[in-house]
């Protein structure tokens, strides 16, 4: 779990940067990202019902995504920027090194 400061909770701002930020979409995931004045990253992953109705399943995809843009930012991948991730349906059957690479090849960056 992110501190309060590295994520975006507001509705307004979700809907801000969803209108304004620039889009990067792959196969299964869809970012949108927007620079920020408060000087550090912060991140919302949104995973919808239509991407699985089990809770269980969307937490799972939602934990994997965090967990892989905790190590990016550990790396000092981002700068200040809100980034907006959302997960679409035929991630379902994608594996964790899979999401990985989809989400290093939208971002151009690396682990």
């Amino acid at each position: 779990m992110y501190a309060k400061k590295h994520r975006i909770m507001r509705k307004k701002e979700i809907e801000l940067i969803m209108k304004t930020g620039k889009t990067l979409s792959g196969v299964f995931l869809r970012i949108k990202k927007k620079k920020n004045d408060h000087g550090f990253v912060r991140f919302a992953v949104i995973v919808g019902k239509k991407v699985s109705k089990s809770a269980v399943v969307r937490n799972k995809k939602k934990r994997q995504v965090r967990d892989i843009l905790r190590k990016l930012e550990k790396n000092k991948q981002f700068g200040s920027e809100d980034v907006i991730v959302l997960v679409l349906k035929p991630i379902l059957n994608k594996t964790y090194a899979q999401v990985v690479d989809e989400i290093c090849g939208l971002l151009k960056v690396s682990l």
